[in-house]
């Protein structure tokens, strides 16, 4: 899911561009009130976007109680609410903005925030914004690396 994150960073700067966003200062609960009640109180859409909300996380993905697994979990039941659940259920390890930690979850809160901030599903939004003004219009690469190597410039 790495590319997720960056994609999503791209999306919240449109959706901040296109006043859908205030500021990057803005409490996440502002859009994600199912936060406040948890330990992402207070954290700022900054502090998601750099993972530094000081919220712990374990990503280890060989872990079957780790946060990841859990998080799979989760995205795989297709339960609504459930992966906030999971996120508003984790413990603090330190100060907003301090400590930087990995996470795939903050990305899904990410996609959360860009749904409520913006009124559609992640994947219309990033169609509407990305994908579409790119020209992109399959999301399958065909021909493997020799198809890309015809694609790309140089």
């Amino acid at each position: 899911m790495s590319i997720a994150k960056s994609v999503s960073s791209t999306l919240i700067g449109i959706a901040i561009a296109e006043w859908l966003i205030g500021s990057l200062e803005d409490p996440v609960e502002r859009y994600l009130p199912r936060l406040a009640t948890g330990v992402y109180a207070g954290v700022t859409i900054r502090n998601i976007l750099q993972m530094t909300s000081g919220v712990a996380w374990n990503e280890t993905y060989t872990d079957p109680a780790s946060d990841r697994q859990r998080l799979l979990a989760c995205q795989s039941a297709q339960q609504p609410g459930a992966i906030l659940d999971l996120m508003v259920g984790l413990t603090r390890k330190a100060g907003h903005g301090g400590k930087w930690t990995y996470s795939t979850g903050e990305t899904c809160v990410m996609g959360y925030l860009l749904h409520a901030a913006s009124g559609r599903t992640l994947s219309d939004y990033l169609s509407e914004k990305l994908w579409r003004p790119l020209l992109v219009c399959s999301r399958m690469l065909t021909g493997g690396w020799t198809g890309l190597r015809r694609r790309l410039p140089g």
